[in-house]
């Protein structure tokens, strides 16, 4: 989705406040300031379009990660794109230090002519973030990464 338009820095931060800022209580007025009412947002595990259905997984986040933060570590803007490099904090209820864990990831944001986002794109890995926790499959991917890796 291209448009040529030429998006200022204070966007670009308002969007980086909004999800550093995101919680379950906020969740809906903090992704409509920001989101175009059909936008895109593409990761992993989802590929939707709408702003219900954006809403509807970072429900599914807060739900399966109380306490569930973004800090953003460095934010970048090139036209009509950002990008912003990130992770999450998921704390499971009732889970241990050890069950706490971290993914980190990068996103690509596609602006329209009004500053909204028309397009999110997460990029991270599932494989080394979650699914290596998994005790027998992650083994097996542990093995298979190693394999893998030049020596």
């Amino acid at each position: 989705m291209t448009n040529n338009t030429q998006i200022d820095q204070q966007r670009l931060d308002d969007v980086v406040r909004v999800f550093a800022e995101l919680t379950e209580k906020n969740l809906t007025v903090s992704l409509g300031s920001i989101f175009h009412p059909q936008a895109r947002f593409k990761d992993p595990f989802n590929d939707v379009t709408g702003i219900e259905a954006i809403e509807k997984i970072f429900a599914h986040g807060f739900a399966q990660c109380p306490g569930m933060r973004f800090v953003i570590d460095h934010s970048a803007l090139a036209g009509e794109r950002g990008f912003v490099k990130w992770y999450f904090l998921c704390h499971p209820e009732h889970s241990q230090p050890a069950q706490q864990f971290r993914i980190d990831g990068v996103s690509l944001l596609t602006f329209d002519a009004e500053g909204l986002v028309v397009e999110h794109e997460d990029f991270w890995d599932p494989a080394a973030q979650i699914y290596e926790r998994i005790p027998v499959f992650g083994a097996l991917l542990r093995w298979l990464r190693k394999r893998l890796a030049v020596r």
